[in-house]
């Protein structure tokens, strides 16, 4: 069985330097035409920012190319914008989650705490009351205190 693969992979080694500096130049300008599209487009998006031109047009003017680049840069900038605003709901629902399981926590917690604390009470009132026995101060040395303190 043969297997073919085609790849869009070049190497700046196997090109010519002019080739490879033509390369680098319209990567370099292609990243900053993504970045300018991305910032419009999130401040559209959150911060109601409108302009009478469009992006695109903006992009063109400012960079002077054809269609081709600006457009690329919008349609990805688009893609990324949509990527991370279903990334920022999913980790809000996870904390929201997190939260709650937290809450729950500290509230087993704050019960637990409260019944040792009731038992101390317990044990303070029959010491006033000079019922207490070896048992019950030992009880709450050993067992009580050190509870409370943890929680």
């Amino acid at each position: 069985m043969k297997c073919l693969s085609y790849s869009n992979r070049f190497y700046y080694k196997e090109l010519s330097e002019e080739d490879a500096n033509c390369i680098k130049k319209d990567l370099i300008l292609y990243n900053s035409m993504l970045h300018t599209a991305y910032k419009k487009l999130y401040l559209t998006c959150f911060h109601g920012f409108k302009e009478a031109v469009s992006l695109e047009k903006q992009l063109k003017a400012r960079y002077g190319t054809n269609d081709y680049f600006p457009l690329s840069a919008i349609h990805e900038a688009r893609a990324l914008l949509k990527s991370n605003i279903e990334i920022n709901q999913q980790l809000k629902k996870e904390c929201t989650k997190r939260i709650e399981r937290i809450k729950e926590k500290i509230r087993k917690e704050n019960k637990t705490l409260q019944n040792w604390q009731k038992k101390k009470e317990l044990l303070i009132q029959k010491s006033k009351e000079h019922e207490t026995s070896k048992t019950d101060y030992l009880y709450e040395v050993q067992i009580v205190s050190p509870n409370i303190k943890q929680l």
